[in-house]
């Protein structure tokens, strides 16, 4: 869809009403077409070499290829529509354009392809594969305005020597026999100055498809815009009218005309200033707005189920869990009051949920604390009751005081599991601290039973 409105864009803004025979709409559609060509070509050498397409290659980099084609293009067709009215012959015609634009299309590719290269150093992969293709992309495009269009530059200063239509190349201008556009000397141009002034007339020297009726004080006013001198022959050259009306609205002439006469006032350039200032202002307010990151929602095509799925994860829940992880040869055992104070220190942390009373909610260790808590205070119980001591139990005995009787005595050991002496002195939960020398047999029993 984004091509297809370039290529109406393209259609407008270089099609001539008055001048159909300058005009170079057709030349601008081929153009475009030939921008596509140059982009599907680059997208296929990305996929052979290897570069791996993600969502901001397929949605972004075909349109920024576009754009950056249909500028270089832009440029050729304005530099050769402004050429065709010099006296230069029709066969120097495209090497002109390439003279006088090719310098700065190759500047401006090479440029942009330097860039992309440059952002490929950041080790992001999907980044890193974005840049990689758009700089194939510019690379191809740069190939195809330089050696592909200038063939249909060419084609189309055939057409405008003859005379012929724009788009519809077939028919010639109505009204007209002329079959060729006529080189203006420099002799020619001061033999029709006289003769401007005496019949205040276009002169015939130009073609007749050509020959306006202009009024004198008009021709007056453009004399000076009429007259150019090659800065390299010094041989004076001529722009030739090819307007119905020598007065015709143009951009051009607007700008030349009306726009740079009040952009140079003064009032205006106070104004310049004050904005220029306060956009100044405004951006480095900005900057300290800027959040980093990327959501995922920014990376996932629109309208599929991931999307919407994200999007309803994000408006509806947005909260997710966090995880600390320890590394290296971390002992728990050994280091419980150092977790403890690592988990508390997340209180000073405001976007975490908080219980009511202001804390943070259990986490494994204290949930694991927890439970042998419990199995203490049953074995305590029971121990009491009399319905267990250092050699068994009796079947009054709960589950709970059975199971850490059986954890009590446990030695970690392979050559003396079991020591009822522990019984004595030993308890699953001292002070807050589990047993550091049964840990690990707890959390095993732990995982099994709870």
């Amino acid at each position: 869809m984004g091509y297809a409105f370039m290529m109406v864009y393209t259609v407008i803004t270089l099609y001539r009403w008055a001048d159909k025979v300058r005009s170079h709409s057709g030349l601008g559609l081929v153009g475009v077409l030939l921008v596509a060509i140059s982009v599907a070509a680059g997208m296929g050498l990305a996929a052979l070499i290897g570069i791996s397409f993600n969502a901001a290659s397929t949605q972004i980099v075909p349109f920024l290829a576009l754009g950056l084609g249909v500028d270089a293009m832009f440029l050729l067709i304005h530099t050769f529509s402004t050429q065709t009215q010099l006296d230069i012959c029709y066969q120097d015609q495209v090497g002109e354009v390439l003279r006088k634009a090719g310098v700065s299309v190759v500047t401006t590719a090479l440029c942009n392809v330097a860039a992309f290269l440059a952002a490929a150093l950041i080790p992001i992969p999907a980044l890193r594969a974005f840049c990689f293709q758009a700089a194939i992309l510019t690379g191809m495009n740069l190939f195809s305005m330089l050696l592909l269009f200038p063939a249909m530059i060419a084609l189309d200063v055939r057409r405008v020597f003859a005379g012929k239509l724009d788009i519809l190349f077939c028919l010639k201008q109505e009204g007209t026999n002329a079959t060729s556009m006529k080189e203006v000397t420099n002799n020619d141009m001061n033999e029709l100055k006289v003769q401007k002034l005496k019949q205040n007339t276009c002169s015939e020297k130009y073609p007749k498809s050509f020959s306006k009726k202009c009024p004198e004080e008009s021709y007056g006013r453009q004399n000076s815009m009429n007259d150019l001198i090659d800065p390299e022959s010094g041989n004076e050259r001529c722009y030739i009218s090819c307007s119905s009306d020598c007065n015709q609205w143009t951009l051009t002439s607007f700008v030349t005309n009306y726009y740079s006469q009040w952009i140079i006032k003064t009032p205006v350039k106070v104004l310049t200033i004050v904005i220029a200032l306060a956009l100044l202002v405004a951006s480095v307010y900005g900057i300290g707005k800027v959040e980093d990151g990327l959501d995922l929602t920014d990376v996932v095509p629109r309208n599929t189920s991931v999307w919407s799925f994200l999007q309803a994860q994000d408006k509806y829940f947005g909260f997710y869990n966090m995880y600390a992880v320890t590394q290296g040869n971390f002992e728990y055992p050994q280091n419980q009051r150092l977790i403890y104070e690592y988990h508390d220190s997340f209180v000073r942390v405001n976007n975490i949920i908080k219980d009511d009373d202001g804390g943070l909610p259990e986490f494994w260790l204290s949930l694991f604390r927890t439970w042998l808590t419990k199995l203490q205070d049953a074995y305590d119980s029971d121990k009491a009751s009399g319905f267990l001591d250092e050699e068994g139990w009796t079947e009054k005995a709960s589950n709970d005081a059975v199971l850490a009787y059986k954890l009590l005595v446990q030695t970690g050991h392979v050559d003396y599991p079991v020591d009822k002496s522990l019984l004595r002195y030993t308890r699953l939960v001292d002070d807050g601290i589990i047993n550091a020398n049964g840990f690990y047999n707890y959390l095993s029993a732990w995982y099994s039973n709870d």
